[in-house]
């Protein structure tokens, strides 16, 4: 299933409302003979080409945000819902999660350094 965040991200680049505008005057201006049939399609293949090249450079992104919720998921050993509330709620308990894990370090680091000194 594809998440709410994707589907918005592929209509903004598919449905872009500038390159829409271009292609309604462009029609508009072969209507009154101003350009050539050939000319729109040029600039529908145009659009089509820059829409791919932005939706290739989407997924990488995209999947790279999928694959750190999975190791997330994998971490805290719970299922990450694809909100964003949740992902900031998330990061607020990673984050304790870290301290707790510095304050940890920290004290068995002293306690090494006691036993090593006594030795």
């Amino acid at each position: 299933m594809v998440s709410k965040n994707l589907q918005n991200m592929l209509e903004n680049i598919l449905f872009d409302e500038t390159h829409l505008e271009q292609l309604k005057d462009s029609i508009n201006k072969v209507a009154t003979g101003q350009l050539t049939p050939k000319s729109v399609r040029k600039l529908i293949i145009e659009h089509k080409t820059y829409s791919f090249q932005k939706i290739l450079k989407l997924f990488p992104y995209y999947l790279k945000r999928i694959n750190t919720n999975r190791s997330l998921e994998q971490y805290t050993g719970e299922v990450i819902e694809k909100t964003d509330n949740n992902d900031s709620e998330l990061m607020k308990e990673l984050e304790e999660k870290n301290k707790f894990l510095e304050e940890i370090g920290v004290r068995v680091n002293n306690i090494y350094k006691k036993l090593k000194l006594e030795s």
